[in-house]
């Protein structure tokens, strides 16, 4: 049956007598009838094999690759580029060459192929592969360029910037030459375990794939803001507190409704959590912490909420018999 022709479909919608099944099944046999009729023969034929798979460029972190087109009776949808790690990568058609960057790592040697998809599904062979090995990657990145975006009595708030040759950078922060934070690939983070009314000095290193260090940033000096002398009201009391069953072993899994206050914002609230009277944690700005209880003996945990002027809440007490 040829494209818009119309029998079935007119034979569907006169015939009243038959039962609603008999119309969604007849409906449904006449979308198949047509649709197979748009496709013509079902295509049991695969493409051809990509040919004369070659290396046009390598870097330390990326290989540029290119072939000779497939054919296919059904017209050919795309090409798949697998390397020997395990990544892939997806080309539409027409193109016939890929920059392949996805896991590559300097002075590694990786195996790649590719094989073409038409239009239904069908997958050709492959094509030859070809085997790389990348050059070390030795440029370092550029020192990182630090802003402070916000000061307050218990925190800094800092941004930066670097560039490199290859397509990932890590950051560490440092607090006074000790480092304090992996920040990983993000580019900003705010430190709040600061004290009132005093100097830190803070600087950035980045670090690439290669394991090639920057110089160190050029430092940056911040005061943090004094107390307010108006805040007297310590934070509300937490309330709670709870390990939802997650104790395993001496690990104690922690939860609690943080606490809200005049002054301070929820994310600069501080948590002190004691056992048995011993400072064992303190978090800042969120409800839950995991920490190490004491084998053999009772542990009474208490939280206590901190507010950005040192004021302190009453104490939320938990038992947990780890005897």
């Amino acid at each position: 049956m040829q494209e818009g022709s119309t029998p079935r479909v007119f034979r569907a919608e006169c015939v009243l007598a038959i039962s609603v099944a008999a119309v969604l099944l007849l409906a449904t046999m006449v979308g198949s009838d047509l649709a197979s009729a748009r496709r013509g023969p079902k295509d049991r034929t695969p493409p051809t094999a990509p040919t004369d798979l070659r290396v046009l460029d390598i870097t330390s972190f990326s290989v540029t690759l290119a072939w000779n087109p497939s054919t296919d009776d059904s017209g050919v949808a795309s090409y798949i580029v697998q390397g020997s790690h395990g990544a892939g990568l997806w080309v539409p058609y027409p193109t016939t060459g890929a920059v392949f960057l996805a896991g590559l790592q300097g002075g590694s040697t990786y195996s790649f192929y590719v094989y073409a998809v038409d239009v239904v599904g069908l997958s050709s062979s492959r094509s030859d592969t070809v085997t790389v090995t990348l050059p070390r990657d030795t440029v370092p990145p550029t020192a990182p360029v630090v802003s402070v975006t916000d000061v307050g009595p218990t925190h800094v708030s800092l941004s930066w910037s670097s560039t490199d040759d290859g397509p990932v950078i890590f950051f560490q922060v440092f607090q006074d030459g000790v480092p304090v934070t992996w920040a990983g690939t993000i580019t900003s983070i705010t430190i709040k375990t600061l004290l009132p009314n005093t100097i830190y000095t803070f600087t950035v290193q980045a670090r690439d794939n290669g394991i090639n260090f920057s110089p160190f940033s050029e430092p940056v000096t911040i005061t943090t803001e004094p107390r307010n002398p108006d805040d007297t009201t310590p934070p509300t009391a937490v309330t709670g507190l709870t390990t939802n069953g997650l104790v395993f072993g001496e690990e104690i899994w922690l939860f609690w409704v943080e606490s809200t206050d005049d002054f301070a914002s929820q994310e600069f609230i501080r948590y002190d959590i004691y056992d048995n009277d011993v400072l064992v944690s303190q978090v800042v700005g969120r409800g839950q912490e995991v920490f190490y209880g004491t084998a053999g003996i009772v542990n009474v945990i208490s939280l206590v909420a901190v507010d950005t002027s040192g004021n302190e809440s009453i104490p939320a007490t938990l038992t947990i018999d780890l005897s």
